[in-house]
């Protein structure tokens, strides 16, 4: 059981990264439902964060495979979906899932947190 755990060091990273991303996609799900804000820049900024950091995360997880290993892969991506959920509850709960400070945050985090994890695993 113990080979599928990932080191804590990526886990807390892909973590936060994953979260960020959920927020992201909260407030281009806001955004699709009407949404506008005054500048068309930051619109497309939040579209653009969106399809990159998904193809981030495909690319990372596949460059951690490769790296560590399918069972780590596996386990990671399962413990990911774990947090997901939990994270998606208590926020629900907590902010009605409305919250246009934590959508910023999310998604401007993704830069910064995406080049910190980029460094954890050594891209084949």
């Amino acid at each position: 059981m113990i080979e599928f755990l990932p080191s804590l060091d990526v886990l807390l990273p892909a973590a936060l990264f994953s979260t960020c991303r959920f927020e992201n996609q909260r407030w281009v799900r806001a955004r699709s439902q009407g949404l506008v804000g005054s500048s068309q820049s930051v619109g497309a900024f939040v579209d653009l964060t969106r399809i990159l950091s998904l193809l981030f995360a495909v690319a990372f997880l596949a460059a951690y495979g490769w790296e560590f290993g399918i069972k780590q892969a596996v386990g990671l991506s399962a413990l990911l979906v774990v947090i997901g959920i939990a994270y998606t509850a208590v926020s629900t709960l907590v902010m009605r899932g409305e919250s246009a400070v934590v959508w910023m945050l999310g998604t401007f985090g993704i830069w910064p947190i995406g080049i910190w994890l980029s460094t954890k695993v050594s891209w084949f």
